[in-house]
């Protein structure tokens, strides 16, 4: 029978196959592929729990906060009436700018706002840079606009973000055709 003290104990691991210790007059029998078993798994169990911890908020999926959400919109689900009612708005409120007509320009201007849980709008800014007052009259539109319907996260109401397009054509010498358009 093979006796070592406490402290040759880790010494004994690298030469025995078997190790007999003695703590307090007790004598124990570790095989080495046990003891190397024990650690390899609380090291394995000590690892798992710790990813657990620190990753599991990282992945954890909790209901946003509606005033932190915003998701995105479109014409057919947040304007009342779909696309054809906001088409109309657009025809009839919007006007084309002296400056276009008279450097006869055309093009689609890109307008992006949010809707508020409210229904009011914000944020309106052009997403694109022709010039000639186009983005001022297409977002001078949107912004006399009123009657959004905000998306919604478990029946509440949460910020939407939409962009819409307003078309400027030219038809004649002074005729300029405007229609709402769908921004993808």
């Amino acid at each position: 029978m093979f006796i070592v003290q406490p402290q040759v104990c880790i010494e004994a691991l690298t030469n025995q196959s078997l190790l007999y210790f003695k703590p307090a007059n007790i004598v124990l029998k570790i095989s080495m592929s046990v003891t190397f078993d024990y650690f390899y798994h609380m090291k394995t169990l000590y690892i798992f729990l710790f990813s657990i911890f620190f990753f599991g908020k990282a992945f954890a999926q909790a209901t946003p906060a509606a005033k932190d959400t915003i998701l995105k919109g479109s014409i057919e689900k947040n304007c009342p009436g779909g696309f054809a009612v906001f088409d109309d708005y657009i025809k009839s409120i919007t006007r084309p700018p002296a400056v276009m007509v008279e450097h006869k320009k055309e093009g689609c201007v890109r307008v992006a706002f949010i809707i508020e849980p409210d229904s009011t709008v914000t944020n309106i800014h052009a997403t694109t840079k022709l010039g000639y007052q186009m983005e001022d009259e297409a977002i001078r539109s949107i912004k006399m606009s009123s009657g959004w319907i905000p998306s919604t996260i478990d029946g509440k109401n949460v910020r939407t973000s939409m962009e819409v397009g307003v078309q400027y054509n030219r038809l004649a010498k002074n005729m300029i055709s405007i229609e709402g358009k769908i921004v993808e």
